[in-house]
């Protein structure tokens, strides 16, 4: 990623917009990257970071050569716009799961942005700060240099 920031030029990331295009693409860029087993260290000159000697990379290639506009879209809805409809009022999600054409699926999305951006920013707030404390509790319990006896690691 860090390579793409800065190899890209700035219009690239800006000009469309269509964070499924921009992924497909640079899914493909590392398809290529593990073909050739050529990943260089962005901080370490002469560091190649897929310096394997049987290649076991390439193996996830094809995969990720295989990604379309269609097939990342179809995942990024089903994975995450899906989840979203269902935290909206009923209305929302039940409109999301009668989509049949690009029209409607344009306007599900809205209709789930605009329920998520009204949400009260208190309850977002309140969650942060739920997960933080979480988070403080456990890591103040827990050691984190202690592993137990069945740890891989």
């Amino acid at each position: 990623m860090l390579w793409a920031c800065e190899l890209k030029p700035r219009s690239w990331w800006s000009d469309d917009l269509n964070v499924v295009r921009l992924s497909v693409e640079l899914l493909h860029t590392l398809g290529v990257w593990l073909t050739t087993a050529r990943c260089p260290h962005y901080f370490i000159h002469n560091c190649n970071l897929l310096d394997h000697p049987d290649n076991c990379y390439c193996e996830i290639a094809p995969t990720l050569m295989s990604e379309t506009k269609a097939s990342l879209a179809e995942w990024f809805i089903n994975s995450y716009i899906r989840k979203c409809a269902k935290l909206c009022p009923g209305r929302v999600s039940c409109f999301f799961d009668h989509v049949s054409n690009r029209t409607e699926l344009q306007l599900a999305v809205s209709l789930i942005v605009n329920c998520r951006l009204n949400q009260s920013p208190y309850l977002a707030a309140g969650m942060h700060s739920g997960a933080q404390h979480r988070i403080t509790y456990y890591v103040s319990k827990k050691s984190l240099e202690r592993c137990p006896r069945d740890c891989d690691y």
